[in-house]
């Protein structure tokens, strides 16, 4: 199977995440800022929630969520040398 485009998949359990609210909030969060991120390179990412959220902020979330995709484009910049500008 080929990838031509950008992929997410999200898993975020109950277990990490009680409300519903909160889950589909940080569903659309990490949509919306992945899409932003990665929109024109031709990976698949996976998401996923290890850690119990406990201090739901949303604007420290958006932040953390962000700097964790930049993060990660850097590092797969670094590992397949420059495929995302």
């Amino acid at each position: 199977m080929t990838n031509d485009t950008f992929r997410l998949g999200m898993i975020l359990p109950k277990k990490n995440i009680k409300l519903a609210v909160h889950r589909n909030y940080l569903k659309r969060i990490i949509r919306n800022l992945s899409i932003d991120v990665f929109a024109e390179s031709k990976v698949s990412l996976v998401v996923v929630s290890k850690k119990r959220i406990i201090d739901f902020k949303k604007d420290k979330l958006r932040r953390e969520i962000k700097t964790l995709f930049l993060n990660l484009i850097k590092k797969l910049n670094e590992k397949n040398n420059c495929i995302f500008s």
